[in-house]
């Protein structure tokens, strides 16, 4: 890319763009790659699994606290071809106002 000097032009080389739609969700799946083998390690190192066993509980509405009852619903969807964690709360009743 080069920018034109006193103007808000910019000249691409021929094809770069079109080249960067064909690369860009290799790009992306491989920075998902890298972060998840990070993260993998560092739950690993950092997290037991009773800890992570209450984040789990406490994320579909499981814990034992004093909070509005209600259903939640775990769903997998796929964004732009990585699976992604969709939790989603369903309250039996309103939940009273302060």
């Amino acid at each position: 890319m080069m920018f034109i000097v006193n103007s808000e032009d910019y000249m691409y080389r021929q094809g770069t763009l079109c080249r960067a739609k064909q690369v860009q969700p290799l790009v992306l799946l491989r920075h998902h790659q890298h972060f998840e083998e990070w993260h993998s390690r560092w739950l690993e190192d950092n997290v037991t699994v009773e800890a992570a066993s209450l984040v789990q509980d406490w994320l579909m509405g499981e814990e034992d606290e004093d909070m509005v009852p209600c259903k939640t619903i775990c769903e997998t969807a796929h964004v732009h071809g990585l699976p992604v964690t969709r939790y989603r709360v369903q309250y039996s009743r309103r939940p009273a106002s302060p």
